[in-house]
């Protein structure tokens, strides 16, 4: 082989592997020297590690906890691996239930997330409520169903019942405690009204809403708060003697002889109630059989009873 076929053979191999001798200006055949001398090669020796491991690690996440239990880089690069591989398995152990899925699949599903097995395991506490309120057993009871058709777990419906209860029990005590409120006005506005006469006001006020209602209709006016209205008193007041017994208005002493049916069938009478059929004579005679039997009251064709 010549001296040139020598030299491209060593050029033909990498830098590192070429043997000194072979290099121009070295040994006893070199080269002219107008030949340019190959350029050195990079060094390939890595870069010095740092001394702690975790330098490696970007910043914004260097200073979490979790790195202390790993002993190096290896170790926490496989810890990481397996975290990853069991939120893998998480994943792939919990899935949500689509749009079109059956019973059977939700009650799995709500069964996986910890749901307990009926209504009766969700333990709710005994609270303290404001007002002396307790709790119904009936409302407990649904809301152990709900809970449970909603697929909650035990500590989720626990937690929904310590807010939700005693926000709605604050609620109602407060709504009682305006009630109260309400009623003690309305009655300073009736003694007001009335002076002394309002306690006999009142009870001329019950005595109409019975005679006209009966117990049914006390009831109702004491449930929606109707009775404790100074308006609504004083209008069961006003038509007291046209419902009160017999015995209480004095029915007959001075309506020409007209029991009061018999004058409540005349103003029912079209003559009197149908303003296309009035009779202004038999108008008349209503009116004043209406006022001599209840004096200083108010009425007309208009406020007829039907």
């Amino acid at each position: 082989m010549t001296r040139f076929e020598e030299f491209r053979s060593e050029q033909s191999r990498p830098e590192q592997f070429r043997s000194e001798a072979s290099l121009p200006g070295n040994g006893p055949a070199a080269m002219p020297a107008a030949m340019p001398a190959a350029a050195p090669a990079a060094s390939a020796v890595p870069a010095e590690s740092p001394a702690d491991w975790r330098e490696l690690i970007p910043e914004d996440v260097r200073a979490e906890r979790f790195w202390d239990k790993y002993a190096d880089l290896p170790a926490a690069l496989k810890g990481m691996a397996e975290a990853q591989r069991l939120i893998g398995r998480r994943e792939a152990g919990v899935r949500v239930p689509g749009p079109f899925a059956s019973d059977e699949e939700m009650q799995a599903f709500y069964a996986e997330l910890g749901r307990p097995e009926g209504p009766d395991g969700y333990e709710l506490p005994m609270l303290e409520l404001p007002g002396g309120l307790e709790p119904d057993a009936t409302v407990l009871g649904a809301f152990r169903e709900k809970a449970h058709s909603l697929g909650l777990t035990a500590t989720q419906a626990r937690g929904l019942y310590e807010w939700f209860v005693p926000h709605q029990a604050e609620l109602a005590h407060q709504a009682e405690l305006d009630r109260e409120a309400e009623r003690l006005a309305e009655f300073a506005a009736l003694r007001e009204a009335h002076g002394a006469e309002a306690p006999r006001t009142l009870a001329r006020a019950r005595e109409a809403a019975l005679a006209v209602g009966g117990p049914e209709l006390l009831e109702v006016l004491a449930r929606t708060g109707a009775g404790n209205s100074a308006r609504v008193i004083d209008a069961f007041a006003t038509i007291a003697p046209l419902v009160a017994e017999p015995g209480l208005r004095g029915e007959g002493s001075g309506s020409g002889g007209l029991t009061h049916e018999q004058l409540r069938a005349m103003r029912r009478d079209p003559r009197y109630s149908d303003p296309s059929r009035r009779d202004p004579d038999y108008v008349r005679q209503v009116e004043t059989a209406y006022a001599r039997m209840f004096p200083g009251a108010i009425q007309g064709p208009a406020t007829a009873a039907r």
